[in-house]
């Protein structure tokens, strides 16, 4: 895997912006994590991957603000005919839009897809970490740097503050968004049912505006009143199969 750039001056990330927009790709796709302050709820890093590029970009917007406006992400952010992949985009795009004031479109949110998915299976709409998420999809583990960064997550909360980013940290960020670009993303894609794109694509524009919609209620990034846990339920083997690591949506604000 190549190294990772971080981006942090406002003259390159403009580039890697043009770079992008300019794209002869017939569906143009980038995958985005965002590293936040678990503390603050700040983002401090925006990582992307896109085959355009050589390699995983990562921005330092904590050390450097500008490069979500004056660097020009947020052409990306907004770019209609551009499909930003990302991972339960709820929290991270209500995020973004208060501290730039900055609305996202196209997002294919695969925390989204696999709620639907279950919903179709006659399950109750439940939560799924990427991790898990990609060991149910993909079969396999990530890769070493990115659990260590999960453990240390847990025990410091301003991890993704502290200066100067370690390989390890870069590389964990990398092996997330490449991830989530190469191998999740196109598994997710084909197993959509195609009489749900509707809804997908409904539920995915709510996610980028900072809210969260199952066929029965709708939520917002703002903190809810813990529902009732849902009555156990006898489950088939298609159940079984994608029930496995994930958790009721009323635990959203209790991770």
């Amino acid at each position: 895997m190549a190294k990772p750039e971080l981006v942090t001056s406002v003259a390159r990330s403009k580039k890697i912006v043009s770079t992008i927009l300019m794209t002869e790709e017939p569906v143009a796709v980038i995958a985005l994590t965002f590293k936040t302050n678990a503390i603050t709820g700040k983002i401090c890093l925006i990582n992307l991957h896109t085959p355009a590029l050589r390699s995983a970009k990562v921005f330092d917007v904590y050390r450097n603000p500008k490069l979500v406006l004056e660097g020009e992400l947020h052409r990306l952010f907004q770019a209609e005919k551009l499909i930003k992949v990302i991972h339960d985009s709820k929290d991270s795009c209500a995020q973004l839009h208060k501290e730039y004031n900055v609305t996202f479109h196209a997002v294919f949110d695969t925390q989204v897809a696999y709620t639907l998915q279950m919903e179709e299976k006659k399950l109750p709409p439940r939560l799924i970490l990427f991790h898990d998420m990609y060991r149910n999809i993909v079969g396999t583990e990530q890769r070493t740097f990115y659990f260590a960064m999960k453990m240390a997550e847990r025990s410091d909360g301003n991890l993704w503050t502290k200066r100067p980013l370690s390989d390890e940290m870069t590389y964990a960020l990398s092996d997330e968004v490449v991830s989530l670009r190469m191998n999740l993303y196109p598994q997710v894609l084909s197993s959509l049912n195609e009489r749900s794109l509707g809804e997908f694509e409904t539920r995915c524009a709510l996610a980028a505006r900072g809210f969260r919609k199952t066929r029965t209620s709708m939520t917002s990034s703002k903190k809810q009143r813990p529902h009732s846990e849902p009555q156990n339920l006898r489950i088939d083997h298609l159940q079984a199969a994608i029930l496995p690591n994930t958790r009721p949506l009323a635990t959203e604000h209790r991770k």
